[in-house]
């Protein structure tokens, strides 16, 4: 486990969905202990720049696969330009009301380890998951 506060980055166009998922995620590591600074974006561009600018800080990117309310840009387009253009090395778990429709690229993005998970926000399983992830997550 790692010392002082995670950095978490949630990359999500709907401010609404935000502020919820956001309440899930901190009273699931709240509960363990966890100390954590959940920062937020609500675009590929916007997240591009924090994660940037952020870059050794960052211990974790929930994602929003659908993103962009004009359809310009999508969580996988985040996802792309992460692990092929600039190849850093943030885990990235996707947490989206839409994993149905994308199961199958989510499937092939975690096969190719360029996701880590993805969940529906449903239950505590997605929070659980994230837990784990930053239990497993090597400190700098």
């Amino acid at each position: 486990m790692k010392d002082g506060s995670y950095q978490i980055l949630h990359v999500e166009d709907n401010e609404a969905r935000y502020i919820n998922y956001s309440r899930m995620v901190s009273a699931a590591l709240n509960k363990a202990g966890i100390q954590h600074e959940l920062n937020w974006a609500r675009s590929v561009g916007d997240a591009m720049k924090f994660i940037v600018n952020n870059i050794d800080r960052l211990d974790l990117i929930l994602l929003d696969i659908s993103l962009a309310n004009d359809g310009s840009e999508t969580g996988l387009d985040l996802v792309k330009m992460i692990s092929g253009q600039i190849r850093i090395s943030i885990p990235i778990f996707v947490v989206s009301s839409n994993v149905g429709a994308y199961r199958h690229v989510l499937e092939r993005l975690k096969s190719e380890q360029k996701i880590v998970g993805y969940s529906e926000p449903m239950n505590e399983v997605w929070t659980d998951q994230l837990f784990s992830i930053l239990q497993g997550k090597e400190i700098s």
